[in-house]
């Protein structure tokens, strides 16, 4: 699937993209060992961007025993000590109510997506 371009000019949002989660995949973890990942989002075409919040909510069918997570305002954060082997499928999803917020003030075509989300899995051994 293509990437949608918005061709916008609207006071001062001019070719502002969609949110989007930057973070490509996770790192494996080990049995016992500390582990730390951030998962990062960005608004596309945007040089302001870290002038925005992002909120993360996740869903996972099992986590391994030992793992947080920490939502820390621009990325989320999966940390811990993996205690159980195993693949265990997250899913992210990534709201920006900045970026909703400047909606409000765009017509509707021009509106970028202000949620995304992404598949993971997350492989302990």
């Amino acid at each position: 699937m293509g990437e949608i371009f918005f061709d916008c000019t609207i006071g001062q949002f001019q070719d502002i993209g969609p949110i989007e989660i930057s973070t490509q995949e996770l790192a494996d973890g080990s049995l016992g060992i500390s582990y730390s990942q951030s998962i990062s989002s960005e608004i596309k075409f945007e040089p302001d961007d870290d002038k925005y919040t992002y909120e993360y909510t996740y869903t996972a069918n099992q986590l391994p025993n030992g793992f947080t997570y920490r939502d820390d305002g621009r990325s989320l954060v999966i940390e811990g000590v993996p205690q159980v082997t195993g693949v265990y499928p997250i899913l992210i999803e990534v709201y920006s109510p900045t970026l909703d917020s400047i909606n409000s003030d765009l017509t509707q075509g021009c509106r970028p997506d202000s949620k995304a989300s992404k598949h993971y899995m997350l492989f302990v051994d």
